[in-house]
């Protein structure tokens, strides 16, 4: 016999497996519609529904809330409370939908496959903590967007410690995404810090194929080859940007560095910012130093005479806007 449901969980999550290629027939899709078949959500490899519970150290769930901490479904949100799980082979959340995630308390799941799996959008968010380890694949990862507003570390050995298919969005709480050898927060889209605080940290700190914003917060990226790594702009409207990189560049960027408010502090070995262009407005600070002969700007001229032009600003504690002496932006090259 073919369950649906088992097929489903075949998810490719690191455990090895393969999504099979199922041909049901109209009596079984009336059976097993498109709602049914998107409600599937997987805690500790324990099918759970809405309105059940699962235990910790469970393997059945209960509609019976139990004494101590637990995993419940309500709707599309699924609360942790307390609860702790470590799996082998499979992901400790694997939801087939868009799926919310309450924490209550103080969490913890770990396993050696993509801990937090999620094929649609993910939201973390509440009062409690959240700590996710695995020591492969990616700690916490989402197809579509994902959004924290609560206290989540996420760590990993070899792969991304945040993984988003779509943007990033930290709105509030402390996140803070390690890895050991890959990337701290990882995203398609727009990676953004609105409130809150996020400090990511691997080989390369944040990485994103569309564009890094800070519109409000703290963004601390640590990286080895890169701190930031954005495939289009780096953009501060306010808040706190503040880059490490031990052995590279602090931001390299293949568009321009925005500064429309806020702070920006970058430290590296290389190249402390490499970008196309540099604009700054409404008192925006930007202070960058290369420990190690590279140099604190490295811009390519635009030819728009609207972006600092050259690589060697001889400019310490001097005001520029556009590219010209007596606008409102602080610049401090401080080359050693």
């Amino acid at each position: 016999s073919f369950s649906v449901s088992s097929a489903l969980s075949a998810a490719a999550d690191g455990s090895n497996t393969t999504m099979p290629q199922v041909l049901l027939s109209s009596a079984a899709l009336s059976t097993y519609d498109s709602v049914t078949i998107g409600n599937f959500v997987y805690v500790n490899g324990v099918e759970v529904c809405s309105g059940q519970y699962l235990a910790n150290g469970g393997t059945k769930t209960s509609p019976n809330q139990p004494s101590g901490g637990y995993a419940y479904l309500s709707g599309s949100t699924l609360i942790l409370n307390n609860y702790s799980c470590s799996t082998s082979g499979t992901s400790a959340v694997k939801a087939f939908r868009d799926l919310t995630i309450s924490l209550l308390g103080t969490n913890s799941l770990a396993g050696n496959s993509t801990v937090i799996l999620s094929y649609g959008a993910l939201e973390i968010k509440n009062s409690g903590s959240l700590t996710v380890n695995t020591s492969d694949y990616n700690a916490i990862y989402s197809t579509g967007k994902m959004t924290l507003s609560a206290n989540v570390t996420a760590t990993t050995n070899i792969g991304y410690a945040l993984r988003s298919d779509d943007a990033l969005l930290v709105t509030g709480g402390k996140v803070l995404a390690q890895s050991q050898s890959s990337k701290g927060a990882y995203a398609k889209g727009t990676i953004s810090c609105a409130g809150g605080e996020l400090t990511a940290e691997g080989n390369i700190g944040i990485e994103s194929e569309t564009s890094v914003n800070v519109n409000g917060g703290t963004i601390n990226a640590t990286g080895k080859q890169y701190g930031i790594n954005s495939y289009g702009n780096v953009v501060v409207n306010r808040g706190s940007l503040t880059v490490n990189a031990s052995n590279g560049m602090g931001i390299q960027s293949t568009g321009k560095l925005l500064l429309n408010g806020g702070t920006t502090t970058v430290t590296a070995t290389n190249h402390g910012v490499s970008a196309v262009g540099l604009s700054a407005s409404n008192n925006a600070t930007l202070l960058t130093k290369s420990t190690s002969g590279g140099k604190a700007l490295n811009l390519t001229d635009t030819g728009s005479g609207k972006y600092f032009a050259g690589s060697n600003l001889a400019a310490t504690a001097s005001t520029y806007s556009d590219g010209s002496k007596g606008g409102p932006f602080i610049l401090e090259d401080v080359d050693t």
